[in-house]
């Protein structure tokens, strides 16, 4: 298990714990980030676009 996995992992047990929801949040570009969190359970619920620079 590597680093990043294991810490989330960690703060995902300590806030179901304590009867909280973990969420995990990251860019769709970031495919390692997304088999992270997939590894663990986490599933996509949503997407957000958002606009970068000037908008006509």
């Amino acid at each position: 298990m590597g680093l990043g996995r294991a810490v989330t992992a960690a703060c995902s047990n300590y806030l179901i714990a304590t009867g909280r929801q973990p969420i995990y949040e990251t860019s769709n570009k970031n495919a390692a980030s997304r088999r992270t969190a997939e590894s663990l359970g986490f599933v996509l619920e949503s997407t957000v676009v958002e606009a970068v620079g000037a908008l006509r």
